[in-house]
């Protein structure tokens, strides 16, 4: 997981890291490991958000630099602020929600964004938004994840 996320541009450590689906924290734990300052876990199951808070606790505690908020809602009712962002998605959900997931980001956030889709099952749904592949990242023979990247747009 670490060669993925390192696998982003240094300046991204600067960005916003969301985590979709953030479970109970681990990827928000490595993504502070790496620089990252100013995370968000989304998160629709209200005890695995709970674990969540107790596993990342130690974390706030360490690094008083860090920003952490920790949200349950759907993450097609989110919305993301408009600011250079990463987001995180190890194959969260189907194809459908995916769609309006990247909908709704290209509706809230009009600056340079990154996403790292894991296990990617519907990467056709990036495919047909036009969306540029940053990078593969293979593993053995098959795809472990695709960074997508989306510029900033211009007014």
């Amino acid at each position: 997981m670490n060669l993925i996320l390192q696998a982003l541009p240094n300046k991204s450590r600067d960005y916003a890291f969301y985590d979709i689906g953030c479970g109970k924290g681990r990827v928000l734990f490595m993504a502070s490991q790496l620089g990252h300052k100013n995370l968000y876990g989304i998160e629709l199951d209200k005890v695995l958000l709970e674990d969540a808070k107790k596993n990342l606790q130690p974390l706030l505690l360490k690094n008083v630099n860090t920003r952490l908020q920790l949200i349950q809602k759907n993450v097609l009712e989110y919305r993301f602020e408009d600011q250079p962002s990463v987001y995180f998605l190890f194959n969260p959900f189907n194809a459908e929600v995916m769609e309006g997931f990247i909908e709704n980001v290209l509706n809230t956030n009009k600056h340079e964004c990154y996403m790292i889709y894991m296990n990617p099952l519907f990467s056709r749904v990036f495919t047909q938004k036009n969306i540029r592949v940053y990078r593969t990242i293979r593993s053995f023979l098959y795809k472990e994840a695709i960074i997508y990247h989306l510029p900033a747009l211009t007014p």
